[in-house]
């Protein structure tokens, strides 16, 4: 094994690390037709520039800063008005005062409503919609398509929350994280544990378990305010002499046999120097060399080696012409372009 020390190891790897980052249905009302112009002295939200279309959810859980609106036929006082839950859950209406709607539902708060304007009409007919959905805010973070915050809009799972935040990126890690306030109750999975400070719970699932429905049970139902990490895979690079060069995704074992790293990078070229070829890993401060020679692990005659995290298979290719000596630097340099072009599954 022969040792060789970086001259511009910062910078490259520096590289090679960043270029391994991934870049309810709506209806009309049932009752009640809008009005043409508002009472301007009522105390409703401001209506927004781009109106969202009312959407009608009858068990969805009301939380501060939900927006509804509310129909009522020939009740001029309420019909076609939004109201912007405030952060103590309430709303004021006209005619009936405050109603505490945080924690109804969308059904239940017909009701409540329906119960206080019957001292005041005979027969009240009172449908809500909602406008904006702001009280189940879910963070999803790292490594998916559309990181950020979703709101659950009901009660979703966990490979439904995934969806909505995009899924999964192309350089996700196969392990994801949940974490979730104290206050709501453990996480229903084997791995559940209280944080040492005791103000949330965070567990661990195998991602491809989800993705793949080996374990429906650890689908479970994702809560307002939990957080959900999916961080970047360890990756492995090939280079050189093969049909698509890049950056590969470790499965759950975290390591993977060189065969199958040139498989998926769909075989090596017939101008590779299989006897040559060489793996590059980081010891410290240093990379280290180790001579494959991939022709002999083609054949059996001697035992694949397992490509460890952040490791360099490079096949050097005859048809490059000897003049040209590539050294440790213009490797990690290439693996980095690679990892640019493509980083796969």
């Amino acid at each position: 094994m022969q040792r060789i020390r970086l001259i511009r190891s910062c910078s490259l790897l520096a590289a090679l690390a960043l270029a391994s980052m991934p870049s309810a249905f709506s209806q009309q009302p049932a009752v009640g037709p809008q009005p043409a112009q508002r009472d301007a002295s009522n105390t409703t939200a401001p209506a927004p520039a781009s109106k969202p279309e009312p959407r009608r959810m009858p068990d969805y859980v009301l939380g501060p800063q939900d927006q509804i609106v509310l129909f009522g036929a020939d009740m001029k006082e309420i019909d076609g008005r939004e109201f912007r839950i405030s952060s103590g859950g309430d709303i004021s209406v006209p005619t009936v005062g405050r109603i505490h709607a945080a924690g109804m539902t969308v059904a239940q708060l017909e009701e409540e409503l329906v119960k206080r304007f019957k001292e005041y009409y005979i027969d009240p007919q009172i449908a809500v919609n909602l406008t904006e959905l702001k009280s189940q805010p879910v963070s999803v973070v790292g490594a998916v398509g559309n990181p950020g915050v979703v709101q659950l809009e009901g009660r979703r799972r966990l490979f439904e929350v995934l969806t909505m935040a995009g899924g999964p990126a192309q350089n996700a890690g196969w392990r994801m994280t949940i974490q979730r306030v104290a206050e709501r109750g453990p996480i229903p999975l084997p791995s559940n544990r209280l944080h040492e400070t005791g103000k949330f719970f965070i567990a661990e699932v195998n991602l491809l378990d989800i993705l793949h429905a080996r374990r429906p049970e650890y689908n479970i139902e994702i809560v307002p305010e939990d957080v959900l990490t999916v961080p970047v895979g360890e990756i492995v690079y090939v280079s050189g002499a093969v049909r698509k060069p890049g950056g590969f995704v470790l499965a759950e074992q975290n390591t993977m046999p060189v065969l199958m790293a040139v498989a998926r990078a769909e075989g090596a070229l017939p101008t590779a120097k299989k006897k040559d070829a060489k793996i590059f890993r980081q010891v410290g401060a240093e990379f280290v060399s180790i001579p494959v020679n991939l022709a002999d692990v083609e054949k059996g005659k001697v035992k694949d080696i397992a490509l460890l995290p952040n490791d360099i298979l490079h096949i050097d290719d005859s048809s490059v012409k000897n003049a040209f000596r590539r050294t440790i630097d213009s490797v990690i340099s290439y693996a980095a372009g690679a990892a640019i072009y493509g980083i796969y599954y």
